[in-house]
């Protein structure tokens, strides 16, 4: 379990990497949902980290996971299942938090 928030409006940020192939969409995925495109704040192109947020409604008492994944500019995807935690180096992780 990661960590625990109040209910309202959940921020996740992130930051994504993939060298000289420079990420073009972030998505992320809530419980087994459906993956949705996370906003780039900034995503300046090759060999620079692309600065990305999703923010999430949190309405009910209960633990959900987040997925996250990352597409290049040459349409590579990261791995899925997603690298649990938040220190994935292939561009996708995994969090659990408990709405309180």
């Amino acid at each position: 379990m990661g960590a625990t928030v109040p209910k309202g409006v959940l921020r996740l940020q992130g930051k994504a990497f993939a060298g000289s192939d420079p990420v073009v969409a972030v998505d992320v995925r809530v419980g087994s949902g459906s993956w949705q495109p996370a906003v780039l704040d900034y995503a300046p192109g090759p060999d620079i980290w692309t600065l990305w947020h999703f923010d999430w409604q949190a309405a009910a008492t209960v633990a959900v996971a987040f997925e996250v994944r990352c597409t290049t500019k040459s349409g590579a995807m990261s791995l899925s299942p997603a690298t649990p935690g938040v220190g994935g180096y292939d561009g996708s992780m995994k969090l659990t938090v408990a709405v309180v």
